[in-house]
């Protein structure tokens, strides 16, 4: 945004009246807001963006959100800091300036249960909101229109149909839109692929897909290129976290009869094979199971390796670093998908132990 822009936004929010929290335009008036309200969660984590002086930033963290807030206009995120002190609820607000006409900043990485875009015509940020969502995640978003506008259209007024367009070519699902007197709304949600529900659909490995919907497991598959699937290339192809990627790693104790285990670990920690897992292996001698030797006993290539539907007879071991994070990828048991999951999933599978130390920070 040029710095002429800018300041015109500073001297509006100076300007402005004072904040009151309100929900997003998206949800419409009091009847649509009730009959919206099941879809929007008073709990986890939200993004504003655009934020302005913080209407709904307020209204998120006042329904039990903790959120993230971000605009171009130093002015205004003073305002919205200022506000949020005041009705003390600054504990719940993490505001900072942003120019998002440059995209969003490397470090905001979701997952988020709301994400809030009001009268901020943005088809590059809403590209990104399936990535940012958490599964089952909301969107609400408003943006200026030619629809039923009094007077000329200014540049930021979109043709009719484009924020619902930009959203289903974003892979989100439309569940409410509006659009007249000026201004188009939408309340979209990001849902979990069918492969989760169906193993015969989706890029999951069949036996992992099974086990999805054996043991009640929820989470997202994402679709990745083969040649990108090893967890740094992934990161950095599709914009994820390395301290949300939990590598699963097969481990052999060397004795007369190898012995095997399965280790999920965070992709910023070193698993401990000669101390933590050789002990409970019980062996002398443990070490990495060779890529042939793993995909001998799960039919899985290394890049795709997974937690679910391995084979019986190998325990399945959990580094406790990864209980803390709020989200995880995982492979998808192939190198063509990753599954995103909550932790606490992993719990599901039968026989699974969260073990303290079993790796390190790499330091």
């Amino acid at each position: 945004m040029s710095e002429q822009d800018r300041s015109r936004w500073d001297e509006r929010h100076a300007a402005a009246d004072p904040v009151v929290p309100a929900p997003p335009k998206a949800l419409g008036g009091a009847a649509a807001a009730a009959s919206l309200d099941d879809l929007v969660p008073e709990e986890g984590r939200a993004l504003d963006l655009a934020c302005g002086i913080g209407a709904q930033t307020l209204w998120a963290a006042r329904r039990g959100l903790h959120v993230d807030a971000l605009d171009v206009s130093p002015v205004a995120i003073e305002r919205l800091t200022a506000e949020a002190e005041r009705i003390g609820r600054l504990d719940r607000v993490h505001a900072r300036v942003v120019d998002l006409d440059d995209g969003l900043p490397a470090d905001v990485t979701g997952p988020y249960d709301l994400i809030v875009c009001q009268r901020f015509r943005a088809p590059h940020l809403v590209a990104e909101l399936p990535r940012l969502l958490a599964p089952e995640g909301v969107a609400a978003l408003s943006q200026l229109s030619t629809v039923g506008l009094d007077g000329p259209a200014g540049r930021f007024h979109a043709a009719p149909g484009e924020l619902v367009e930009v959203a289903e070519a974003a892979g989100l699902e439309v569940v409410h839109s509006t659009e007249g007197d000026g201004v188009a709304t939408v309340v979209a949600r990001r849902v979990v692929a069918a492969a989760v529900a169906d193993p015969e659909l989706g890029p999951l490995h069949p036996r992992v897909a099974e086990d999805m919907v054996r043991l009640g497991v929820v989470g997202d598959v994402v679709p990745c290129d083969p040649a990108a699937a090893d967890t740094a290339d992934f990161c950095a192809t599709y914009g994820y976290a390395m301290e949300d990627s939990a590598n699963t790693i097969v481990v052999v104790g060397k004795a007369a009869e190898p012995v095997y285990a399965a280790c999920v670990v965070l992709a910023t920690t070193k698993l401990a094979v000669n101390s933590v897992v050789r002990r409970r292996l019980g062996t002398r001698k443990a070490s990495f199971a060779p890529g042939e030797t793993t995909l001998e006993l799960t039919d899985m290539e290394i890049g795709g390796v997974t937690a679910l539907g391995l084979p019986d007879g190998i325990p399945l071991w959990v580094d406790a670093a990864v209980m803390g994070r709020e989200r995880i990828v995982l492979g998808g048991g192939n190198r063509s998908c990753k599954l995103i999951v909550a932790p606490s999933e992993l719990l599901k599978v039968p026989g699974v132990e969260v073990v303290d130390g079993l790796a390190t920070p790499v330091t």
